[in-house]
């Protein structure tokens, strides 16, 4: 039987005790109450399920994994032997991951999101998977690839688990339909951003995870857009103070401004990729005005414009150039100016982001159809505004030229509406992805929408046929406002508003519209045209700015 005698030893002071046995009772002892000590907190030397890693002092190095250069797109054709020396060789940033409670549970979620989508492939859609693609287009597989082997570039991975947030998640909000006019929808209510996270379509932030690390701005700023979205989803968090996010994005325009004055860096996709992340940043802060969010948008533009036409040829230059058309076609309306989009080789370059697929993604050809034909809206309505407002308006007609570029767009929106109709009969019998029928609703609303516009100008340019084209309108936006009433994605709330917006503006000022002028003189039905135009026009552009921020951090 074991000796259950419990041996005193007496310490003999500082000095350390001469027979090894009794020094190895005294670690045992001391080991054993370290052990109950553990144990009454729960273990919480042990990593659990919930509890992410707090990693001190981790060096991440500006580069980029050769293993995921494979999934993304290749290295831009204009970047010389010497700046990839240069980027190999930068400095490295530190980062420090601090403890999130949802930090794991979101990594865990994105790494089996591909398992779960190939299982729901399986069982017929449901109420509850209404916010999950059943079928994965070619853009998914792309994105899903492309996180799979996330794990290869340790830098994001650190960065990802300290904010709990994986910016891919945030691709709905690079959407053509995320413009100027969704700003104060936003802003109104930014805890609904959590809603969008399971929204995933094409984009460039799909290709950041893999390029992080590879420059300092791209870098930056992507570590600036996690903070302020995890300060968005949890505003009272002891991990996410304002001042942080302020410092990162202090850094982030510094970094920024330092690539863009250099000749060697300006017209890298990364820096392209960072003023199009600072973008993103502008609409997930409510402290700042809509101002910050133009000012951006413009110098993306800027940047665009001066790397040309040429230099978009990868798929990441493709996706940001893509994400950046829906922000500069809504600055064109609401700013009553021309959009430089509308030129052809720009045209040519937003083309070339089709890709062919059986459901309707946002590289559909249907799709890149209609926003092509948007890109002409904005300078027919600038045009036909400077008629109607200088000494031109009282010559006999229109100008020809002006007309028919408005006759032209018109047309091209209505052949889109039946191009659509075709579609929709095509699949009829087919069992539909969510992905489709969300494309579907935001395509067909956008497109009643800008309908109603240019019909509008056509009938201040026509005054003859005003009447006529005043009642086809009319039938126009009661679509528009019967949609409402019907079910739409969970991220609806990002459009509808605008809609519903743009159709109560047509309403207010229909018995204008509507007015005989038959039997006015020449010169009062000239400025009946004039007055007509701007209170329709001036009002919905003016719908635009108005800053509804009830939220307030």
């Amino acid at each position: 039987m074991a000796d259950q005698s419990f041996p005193f030893i007496v310490s003999n002071g500082p000095r350390v005790p001469r027979d090894p046995s009794i020094r190895t009772m005294i670690r045992k002892q001391a080991m054993k109450d370290v052990g109950i000590q553990r144990k009454s907190k729960r273990n919480p030397g042990r990593m659990t399920i919930r509890q992410s890693p707090v990693l001190e002092d981790a060096e991440v190095t500006f580069r980029r994994p050769a293993v995921i250069d494979e999934v993304a797109s290749t290295d831009e054709a204009g970047r010389s032997s010497s700046r990839s020396s240069s980027g190999a060789s930068a400095s490295s940033l530190s980062v420090r991951s601090s403890s999130s409670p949802d930090s794991s549970s979101s990594s865990s979620s994105s790494s089996s999101e591909s398992d779960l989508v190939e299982v729901d492939e399986l069982s017929p859609p449901t109420h509850e998977k209404a916010l999950q693609p059943q079928l994965r287009s070619p853009d998914q597989s792309l994105s899903g690839s492309i996180r799979n082997n996330l794990s290869f570039n340790r830098g994001y991975d650190l960065v990802r688990m300290k904010y709990g947030i994986d910016i891919p998640d945030l691709s709905i909000l690079t959407n053509f339909n995320v413009n100027k006019g969704a700003i104060g929808n936003i802003w109104g209510n930014p805890a609904r951003l959590a809603t969008l996270m399971c929204v995933k379509r094409w984009s460039y932030l799909d290709y950041i995870p893999s390029r992080y690390g590879s420059t300092e701005c791209l870098t930056i700023t992507t570590e600036c857009v996690l903070a302020r979205m995890q300060e968005v989803l949890s505003p009272n968090g002891p991990s996410s103070p304002s001042t942080a996010c302020n410092m990162l994005y202090g850094r982030a325009l510094r970094s920024l401004q330092k690539a863009i004055a250099a000749e060697e860096t300006n017209q890298d996709a990364d820096v392209l990729g960072a003023t199009q992340l600072l973008v993103l940043y502008e609409l997930l802060d409510p402290t700042r005005d809509n101002f910050a969010w133009a000012h951006h948008m413009s110098g993306s533009a800027r940047l665009i414009t001066y790397r040309s036409s040429k230099r978009f040829t990868t798929d990441f230059e493709k996706a940001l150039f893509s994400s950046h058309v829906g922000g500069m076609v809504s600055l064109g309306l609401v700013g009553n100016q021309h959009c430089y989009l509308e030129q052809p080789e720009w045209m040519d370059v937003y083309a070339s982001t089709a890709s062919e697929s059986l459901f309707l993604t946002d590289r559909s050809p249907l799709a890149v159809n209609l926003r092509k034909t948007l890109f002409r809206v904005p300078g027919v309505w600038r045009d036909t505004g400077d008629w109607v407002n200088t000494h031109r308006l009282f010559d006999d007609k229109a100008p020809p030229a002006l007309v028919k570029r408005c006759e032209d767009t018109h047309q091209d929106l209505v052949d889109w509406l039946e191009d659509y109709k075709n579609h929709t009969v095509s699949l009829s019998l087919v069992e539909l992805p969510p992905e489709e029928l969300q494309i579907r609703r935001e395509l067909y609303g956008s497109a009643l929408e800008c309908s109603s516009i240019i019909k509008r100008v056509l009938a201040t340019l026509k005054d003859d046929g005003r009447l006529q084209i005043e009642e086809q309108n009319q039938e126009l936006v009661d679509k528009i406002l019967d949609l409402q009433g019907k079910p739409v994605p969970p991220h609806s709330w990002l459009f509808t508003p605008h809609e519903i917006g743009v159709s109560e503006m047509f309403y207010h000022t229909t018995d204008q519209w509507r007015e005989d002028t038959t039997q006015m003189f020449e010169t009062d039905r000239k400025l009946a045209i004039r007055k007509r135009y701007n209170t329709w026009s001036n009002f919905l552009r003016a719908s635009d700015h108005r800053d509804t921020r009830p939220y307030q951090h």
